[in-house]
């Protein structure tokens, strides 16, 4: 998995050049006006005290303005720093959850099913409606769905934080390849369907939830197919509830 390094510019030493540099300039202009010649009578002379201060003011001034800019600019690289180590947790923490011993078992299981099992889906469904349903298809359904609900709500909270731009799609296109893509669409996207299907027959969806539900499955798909597929990054857009 590659990053690229991302180096701040030295702002601080540049900052501080410039600092140094106008601060010597106002003296120097200062120091011009003190050794000049004054001209006219004396009681019409400027007093050097006057000049003094005015230019001691104007120095406190723009020295003020410059640290005020400079305190803007640290706040801001406080933030930036603080957002990256904040998406970075986030990363690590996704990364930790997708490779748990749940997480892969579910995945290994699916597959399992959906390669064993002729009309896969359609026999979930059959699981799931059979309401004279013996102990062993009870349990057999009970593992089936929640297998389906973890590895689906993996794959759905990971589009919605790369959408959300808290994840970089780049980091997402590396980690996972087509392989992703092929798993959601011909083993966990049938099995999600049928449950759906499920819900709606037993009243347990309404028809606006259901193709509210439905959408989301679209949106997981096409996001996986730019993403791993074809490897371009995702628009960022508002995250759909399920």
């Amino acid at each position: 998995m590659k990053s690229s390094e991302h180096r701040e510019p030295p702002e601080r030493g540049r900052s501080g050049d410039l600092i140094s540099a106008i601060s010597s300039l106002v003296l120097q202009l200062l120091a011009t006006q003190l050794r000049g010649e004054p001209k006219g009578p004396p009681n019409t002379r400027p007093r050097d005290w006057m000049v003094i201060f005015t230019a001691a003011s104007a120095l406190g001034a723009l020295l003020a303005a410059i640290f005020s800019g400079w305190a803007a600019y640290e706040n801001q690289a406080s933030v930036r720093e603080t957002n990256r180590a904040t998406r970075a947790s986030v990363w690590l923490q996704v990364l930790a959850d997708f490779e748990t011993p749940d997480m892969l078992s579910s995945l290994n299981f699916l597959r399992q099913w959906q390669s064993n099992t002729p009309n896969f889906d359609s026999r979930f469904y059959e699981l799931l409606t059979n309401g004279a349903a013996g102990k062993d298809e009870l349990e057999l359904s009970k593992h089936i769905d929640a297998d389906r609900r973890r590895v689906i709500k993996f794959f759905d909270k990971l589009r919605i934080l790369t959408q959300g731009d808290i994840i970089d799609s780049y980091f997402v296109s590396q980690n996972w390849d087509s392989g992703t893509y092929t798993y959601i669409n011909e083993v966990l996207a049938p099995l999600h369907r049928k449950k759906l299907l499920a819900m709606l027959d037993t009243k347990a969806l309404s028809p606006e939830d259901y193709a509210n539900a439905n959408k989301v499955l679209s949106d997981i798909l096409k996001f996986y197919y730019d993403t791993v597929v074809l490897k371009r990054p995702s628009p960022i857009g508002e995250p759909s509830n399920r």
